[in-house]
């Protein structure tokens, strides 16, 4: 998680906080987590794939492979709240 927050230029108690439903991921947020992840927000989260999509799903597959378990709990917890 501290690697995450590192890279998203966040708190990682902050991070914490999301991850246990405790606080909620801003846009703002959600932003910088798909910055430091290396994929663009409306294709994170948007309802409309692109011609793009197998590419982006590459590219977070390789941020996701490099994530610790604690990370990976922040990530899930982020997608949740997202819908």
């Amino acid at each position: 998680m501290e690697h995450l927050a590192e890279l998203a230029d966040l708190d990682a108690t902050y991070l914490g906080q999301i991850e246990r439903g405790q606080g909620n991921a801003t846009v703002r947020v959600l932003g910088q987590l798909s910055t430091a992840l290396g994929v663009e927000l409306d294709g994170l989260v948007g309802p409309n794939a692109t011609a793009s999509e197998a590419a982006l799903r590459r590219a977070v597959g390789k941020k996701i492979r490099g994530m610790n378990m604690n990370e990976l709990r922040v990530l899930a917890r982020i997608l949740e709240a997202i819908g």
